[in-house]
């Protein structure tokens, strides 16, 4: 496979180059960044560029986007997050549209989920595990135009200009060297993480599938992270539950010793047989 990873020097970008390279697949990076990979055939610049997408795609089999600004952001920020974001991610799917690149991996976020990304206006979920089916809504630009995103690829694949588009939905990507031992978030919030060897394969396995049409996956790891561990029992959730901190949440899965995610990704297993291993 020819394969554009765009955002190639960032976390998850770097983990995809260099395993799709161990793979046997050529990938050509695309990077405002610079990075030391070997045997990445790299093009700098900027995403929004519709002359320079075209030839990054050119020739390519698939394209695993990954460029963005990352997370939440401050108000005056907003416009760089809409136009890089939303219209960078427009320019990479035109150019793939006009070059005949036909299948596109891309970065979506747990954030279009309504207030998970932003704890001021985060509303009570109606239940938990967070999965696929959960409400989608938005409540800052970040979250936004990842949701745009995925309508934009829908759009692309509605119109027979794409025969597969799949939207990551990632939750929190960690790794110990880079975030230390986990996250913090107000305790009434189960939260989820996926480490970023676990992120690559949810990308691998779609890329390497044979799977059609638009599609939208819960990415998550196997434990939400925790500054005092991994797992949270159940006896600790049935004392967030009486403090009605999580009053009115319905728990759709059983948890029998743990509570191990505020995300599943049962489907994403069911459809392509991931597997979080961190």
């Amino acid at each position: 496979m020819n394969l554009l990873v765009t955002g190639a020097a960032g976390l998850i970008g770097g983990h995809v180059a260099r395993e799709m390279l161990e793979r046997g697949h050529t990938v050509r990076g695309f990077d405002a960044q610079q990075a030391d990979i070997p045997g990445v055939d790299w093009l700098h610049g900027d995403l929004r560029d519709l002359e320079l997408m075209e030839r990054a795609v050119d020739g390519m089999d698939a394209v695993c986007h990954l460029a963005a600004i990352p997370n939440s952001r401050p108000r005056e920020q907003w416009p760089d997050v809409v136009d890089i974001n939303w219209r960078g991610t427009y320019i990479v799917m035109e150019a793939m549209a006009r070059r005949g690149v036909r299948r596109v991996v891309f970065a979506s976020s747990a954030c279009v989920l309504g207030g998970v990304c932003n704890t001021k206006y985060r509303p009570k979920p109606s239940y938990l595990p967070f999965d696929e089916d959960s409400v989608v809504e938005t409540d800052e630009p970040y979250s936004l135009s990842k949701m745009v995103n995925e309508q934009t690829a829908r759009m692309f694949q509605l119109h027979g200009l794409f025969d597969t588009a799949v939207a990551m939905r990632f939750w929190n990507v960690r790794d110990a060297v880079t975030h230390g031992l986990g996250v913090l978030h107000v305790p009434s919030v189960l939260f989820a993480a996926v480490h970023p060897h676990d992120a690559t394969q949810a990308i691998r396995l779609a890329l390497e599938s044979d799977l059609v049409g638009f599609h939208a996956f819960a990415v998550a790891g196997k434990h939400r992270y925790n500054p005092d561990g991994t797992h949270e029992t159940v006896e600790q959730t049935h004392e967030y539950i009486r403090n009605d901190r999580l009053a009115g949440i319905e728990l759709r899965q059983g948890f029998p010793e743990t509570f191990r995610s505020s995300a599943s990704h049962r489907r994403l297993s069911e459809v392509l047989g991931y597997e979080p291993r961190y």
